[in-house]
C-alpha cells in the first residue's frame, strides 16, 4: 500500500479513531477512553499478537489524568 493510499484510508477512519487516540479534554472524553481501553484489553487478553494489542499500547498516557 502506498503512503498516499494509507493516508486516504486513515482519513476515512479518523472520525472513529479520534475519540480513542486524542487527548481527552473533558471528563466525558476521559470516560470514553477508559471504557474503550477496558474493552480493548478484554478483547486482547494475554495475546500480544492480537491486532488490537498495539492499539491498547498506543493509549500510553491516555486514560490518566
Amino acid at each position: 500500500m502506498t503512503t498516499h493510499a494509507l493516508v486516504e484510508q486513515a482519513t476515512g477512519h479518523w472520525v472513529y479513531l479520534a475519540p480513542l487516540l486524542s487527548d481527552p479534554y473533558t471528563e466525558a472524553e476521559y470516560d470514553v477512553q477508559v471504557e474503550a481501553l477496558d474493552e480493548i484489553l478484554d478483547l486482547v487478553g494475554e495475546d500480544e499478537s492480537q491486532p488490537l494489542a498495539s492499539l491498547a499500547s498506543s493509549f500510553g498516557g491516555h486514560g490518566t489524568k
